[in-house]
């Protein structure tokens, strides 16, 4: 399976006109104090640091200057603030693809500014083709940490803004020619003011530039994720996917493929769990590139517990059972309900995080987290970003916290101390490192475990199509499927019809309306339990091998008929969510042909072994036959097969 990451930080406001709150344009000359009141369209800043200006030295430029070494390099001169020079002039203009975000355009050269290289010896580029990645900065009150006061003091307030584009701040050095560059720390170098150096210029142009980059962005992001995912587990259905497509071919601009993409991101567009599938259930953290990091798993002590993926087997796998709108209970190979967990927080005294049987409790409802509001549900915003397209095919799994009370609260997985720990409802936690609520449903390999396919043969003298089953949890049959236990009358063995959910840990025979077709149980909740289970001789598999001295006899077939084989002396086992026959004593026949009760054969009958050279030899008809071919026939008044 493929997964997709992508440098989104969010959905910020983007205007090239400014439609920002803003005070009044500060005069020529004058800084502002505030990046909110920044004006892409019609104003141009200067860049300015405790160490020197940011410009261009020509409109051919395709590299960022200082004036920071200019005395030994440069022969120049700085104009002053007052005066409108294209080469220290650059319009600052807001990304909506990145919150808080802001592409630095320089006027003279016509070009933006990019971080190529953390090197002390390079210079930042000046482009003209954008790059989400390395073109847009971000523009934020400084915090310098240096521990001298007067070194802190002496840049306090100055120069209120630092510049960053991702972990690397844009700086100006004196390590590096010009003395610009990239740096992983803030310092002195990377504070800076910005000073109003042109109101009259019209600078839409270069903001048309981001738009048509940043919307033609936004639609590959999006295409390039969800085209391959659709119909997949969190994300959107196919028929929505086609609509959404639909709807931005014409999309002008960012705001309209986002007002397409939230109609295709409505939660009734979205794909949830399959009824009785069965999947890995993934804790996943914030930027997180491998969704397979860790699973939550049944362990040895019968607990909750969440490990790591490349760990998966059976004990991590849970079957769903939907049992109302986007509600749904998990259970086990160990035969277990999951239910919620957290460090401090029980059930009646069981903080194991499962249940023997089924209760209301036991259900979890899910959110998908690109769903903000759900069910008049309000999930924070603080951890979850509204058109991050990283959380698609993450959910959120909501469950009844503790026995007393009704609160709901959202399993949160530590991925770091491998514990389940809480928070007050309805708070989300996802972090890049440690806590999440965030959960990734993995299907479990086909077929599941819990699947079973018929086979079509001859049962006694009717067709039919049939298998062996059993479940470690009770479950509810599919439509068209009917189970038969196996009871022993005299020498014969009777398939008597049960009726009802399936008893855990009950072998039975399963006969269907269609064969080589798989069907799956679902997980049994408040349906009637049959009850017809008494002296069976079906025996329900747990996965482990079968004791060789148990007389086992397999579902098999022979030439088209249905047939109870005998195992063999060396190989003895039998797959989980089967069953096999055990008879009392011993029985030397190695295969066993049987009916459903009612047909003219009632039973599964002993067969023995014979050789071609039989001397009066009948069929099941009574008549006489001559040379024996394969099967069975009366022979001395006992029945024999002829392999």
């Amino acid at each position: 399976m493929k997964f997709f990451t992508l440098l989104l930080a969010g959905v910020g406001a983007f205007c090239c006109t400014s439609t920002m709150a803003q005070t009044s344009v500060p005069a020529v000359g004058e800084q502002i104090t505030d990046v909110a009141n920044i004006t892409p369209s019609t104003v141009a800043y200067r860049i300015k640091g405790a160490r020197g200006y940011l410009f261009s030295q020509s409109s051919t430029d395709t590299k960022l200057s200082s004036n920071y070494l200019k005395k030994d390099q440069y022969n120049f001169t700085i104009p002053d603030d007052k005066v409108n020079d294209p080469n220290f002039n650059f319009v600052l203009i807001p990304s909506e693809l990145q919150t808080n975000g802001y592409y630095i355009y320089n006027v003279s050269t016509n070009k933006f500014v990019e971080k190529t290289s953390t090197a002390e010896a390079d210079l930042l580029s000046l482009v003209e083709t954008l790059n989400l990645d390395n073109c847009v900065w971000k523009f934020r009150k400084s915090e310098h940490t240096q521990s001298n006061i007067d070194e802190y003091n002496r840049y306090t307030g100055k120069f209120p803004f630092s510049i960053t584009n991702g972990s690397y701040y844009l700086t100006i050095s004196n390590a590096s020619m010009a003395g610009v560059k990239t740096y992983s720390d803030v310092d002195a170098g990377s504070r800076f003011q910005l000073i109003v150096a042109d109101k009259t210029t019209d600078f839409t142009a270069a903001c048309n530039r981001v738009k048509a980059y940043e919307t033609q962005t936004r639609k590959a992001q999006i295409v390039n994720l969800v085209e391959s995912h659709a119909d997949d587990l969190g994300y959107p259905t196919q028929e929505a996917w086609k609509t959404y497509k639909a709807a931005v071919d014409n999309a002008q601009q960012v705001s309209e493929v986002n007002t397409a993409l939230e109609t295709m991101l409505a939660v009734n567009n979205l794909v949830y769990p399959t009824d009785g599938q069965a999947y890995y259930i993934r804790p996943v953290n914030r930027g997180a590139t491998n969704r397979g990091a860790n699973r939550l798993y049944c362990g040895t002590d019968n607990t909750l517990s969440i490990g790591v993926g490349n760990s998966d087997d059976a004990s991590a796998i849970f079957y769903c059972h939907k049992v109302g709108e986007h509600k749904y209970i998990f259970t086990n190979n160990a035969g277990k309900y999951m239910r919620f967990r957290a460090v401090t927080k029980n059930f009646n005294g069981d903080d194991s995080g499962f249940a023997n049987a089924y209760g209301d409790e036991q259900i979890f409802t899910l959110y998908p987290m690109q769903n903000v509001t759900v069910n008049n549900v309000d999930i924070p915003s603080d951890n979850i970003t509204k058109g991050d397209l990283n959380q698609l095919g993450l959910f959120l799994l909501q469950g009844r916290l503790e026995s007393a009370g009704t609160a709901q609260h959202y399993l949160m997985a530590n991925t770091d101390d491998k514990q389940f720990h809480n928070g007050g409802s309805p708070v989300i936690y996802y972090t890049a490192s440690d806590n999440t609520c965030a959960f990734y449903l993995e299907a479990a390999p086909q077929p599941q475990q819990n699947a079973f396919k018929t086979t079509a043969l001859t049962v006694g003298n009717v067709s039919a199509n049939v298998a062996t089953y059993s479940s470690p949890f009770p479950v509810n049959l599919p439509n068209g499927v009917d189970a038969y236990i196996a009871k022993q009358e005299g020498e014969n063995i009777v398939l008597q019809k049960i009726t009802g959910a399936l008893p855990a840990n009950t072998g039975v025979i399963l006969s269907s309306e269609n064969a080589e077709k798989y069907y799956i149980p679902t997980a049994r909740t408040t349906e009637t339990l049959a009850t017809e289970t008494a002296n069976n001789k079906l025996v329900a598999t747990t996965g482990n091998a079968v004791d060789a001295n148990v007389n086992a006899y397999i579902l098999s077939q022979d030439n088209g008929t249905a047939v109870f084989k005998k195992l063999s002396s060396s190989k003895r086992t039998i797959k989980q969510y089967k069953a096999y026959l055990e008879l009392n004593g011993a029985n030397s026949a190695q295969l066993m042909n049987f009916a459903f009760a009612g047909n003219n054969i009632t039973g599964i009958q002993n067969v023995t072994e014979t050789s071609t050279k039989s001397n009066t030899a009948y069929d099941l008809t009574g008549r006489k036959v001559g040379k024996l071919q394969k099967g069975i026939y009366i022979v001395n008044g006992k029945k024999v097969i002829v392999k």
